[in-house]
């Protein structure tokens, strides 16, 4: 080799040697491990950045080693809508100032986003604070002449919510994977069915049919008791409006399309079509009828297999019901996203027929 050979060589070396190193100096450090604390888990950043956390009586207590009376905590509920009303227009869900001084107290179970400031120095991170949530539910179902009354409550852990919210899951229909995916019968909805089960039972009677009248019962629940949430689209000016043009998904979720599991739909307490479709195919699912979805232009509405099935007369609704080919078993479509009580079977006449042209449906299981 020759002598010029080798200094092109050795500088060759050289070089892959300063790239290795540059290389190394900048990997990007590993993020600190979050800490617990009975019901409190707190992000790394958090700890790193001289804050400690423990856990009294349900509430979580946070201190910032390095703060003083000028310090300034900053919280983001992150299990809140993205959107927030101001006016007649809606913002993205952002920081407020929540405490002064050395410590934070957060009392209500939560995902929260946290960013503390004392004028020169800034620390920011996550916490969850686990625990008991209630919801209260009231409604009224007519049937007949006659109306009936129910209310009870459901209680579960934050973090049976937080599970599926944070899930890594594909949010909208796909050719791939079962629309019912997201109708998931857990210990939860088995306890959500059996509450209602028992209301029912209470108010109507031990004697009370537990087929038809009580697949219209659940319906009735989520019809009443879950709100269709606000129809958000961006207008030219770049603000958010309620508009005819929006979706829902973008208030609650921040995203254009979003599936939401069951227990996301407690949790909120608002649910579009696809969402209050999920929650009731999952609790008919865990009282024990063939359930299911269907996926219709624009639309998604749950369905339910009943033995037997008496028609009504429904004002601006029409009779919608087909046969599961497989099995020979009657299903009926219900609606989920209306304020009042309407019955198992009947849908508008528009999504009658969309329901008519279907060539299948997506069974829970």
């Amino acid at each position: 080799m020759k002598t010029g050979d080798k200094a092109i060589m050795a500088l060759a070396v050289a070089v892959i040697l300063a790239s290795s190193a540059v290389y190394i100096l900048q990997m990007p450090e590993k993020e600190p491990d979050d800490v617990t604390v009975g019901d409190l888990t707190y992000s790394g950043s958090l700890a790193a950045g001289g804050v400690s956390g423990t856990c009294v009586s349900g509430s979580a207590i946070l201190t910032y080693g390095n703060g003083g009376t000028s310090t300034q905590w900053y919280v983001k509920d992150l299990s809140a809508t993205a959107f927030v009303q101001s006016g007649t227009v809606y913002t993205e869900r952002g920081y407020e100032l929540s405490s002064s001084g050395t410590t934070l107290t957060v009392v209500t179970p939560g995902y929260y986003a946290v960013r503390i400031s004392d004028g020169s120095t800034t620390v920011e991170g996550n916490i969850v604070l686990d625990g008991t949530v209630t919801r209260s539910y009231s409604w009224s179902q007519t049937v007949g002449w006659t109306t009936y009354s129910y209310s009870f409550d459901f209680t579960y852990d934050f973090s049976s919510y937080l599970e599926y919210s944070q899930a890594d899951a594909v949010r909208h229909t796909t050719s791939t994977l079962k629309d019912s995916r997201f109708a998931v019968v857990d210990s939860d909805m088995e306890r959500l069915e059996d509450l209602l089960a028992a209301e029912y039972l209470e108010v109507r009677g031990s004697a009370a049919s537990t087929d038809q009248s009580y697949a219209d019962f659940l319906l009735s629940f989520v019809q009443c008791c879950i709100d269709y949430p606000t129809a958000i689209a961006k207008g030219a000016d770049g603000y958010y409006r309620e508009s005819d043009s929006g979706n829902g998904d973008t208030y609650l979720y921040g995203q254009s399309e979003y599936w939401a599991y069951p227990m996301e739909t407690i949790n909120m307490g608002e649910g579009d079509c696809e969402d209050t479709s999920f929650l009731l195919a999952a609790l008919y699912s865990a009282a024990g009828y063939t359930a299911g979805v269907a996926v219709l232009p624009g639309h998604m509405v749950a369905l339910v297999g009943l033995d037997s099935f008496t028609q009504t007369s429904v004002y601006g609704y029409t009779y919608t019901a087909m046969t599961i080919t497989a099995t020979g078993e009657y299903i009926y479509f219900c609606e989920t996203t209306t304020s009042r009580f309407v019955p198992v079977g009947y849908l508008t006449y528009d999504v009658h027929q969309d329901v008519m042209e279907l060539d299948e449906v997506s069974l829970v299981g």
